[in-house]
């Protein structure tokens, strides 16, 4: 016999047979089960970089942008905080002195 008449032969007879009564469910479950599994041997920064992840791959490009002032943002108010506001000295050669009161 040839290859070709094995194989439909072989799909004849397959073609009657069906899975145990409940299969499909048990399997779901079984799948959900693995899932859960997985997701509770990671780590909770490992769950967030993924998550993030797949929130910035699956956007479009106005959630860049978005994401992009945010940021920008907040490292210009870190930036602004950490050098302690604006207390900044003065530079001496943009200095003026203070007119002298009237008596």
């Amino acid at each position: 016999m040839s290859d070709f008449e094995d194989l439909q032969k072989l799909l004849r007879l397959k073609r009657y047979e069906q899975p145990p009564e409940g299969y499909y469910e048990r399997f779901a479950e079984s799948f959900k089960e693995r899932q859960r599994g997985e997701m509770l041997r990671q780590s909770s920064r490992s769950l967030l970089v993924e998550r993030v992840s797949t929130w910035m791959w699956s956007s479009g490009t106005k959630r860049w942008l978005y994401v992009g002032g945010a940021t920008t943002a907040l490292l210009a108010a870190g930036y602004y905080f950490a050098s302690g506001g604006t207390d900044v000295a003065p530079d001496a050669s943009t200095q003026q002195p203070l007119p002298r009161e009237a008596r």
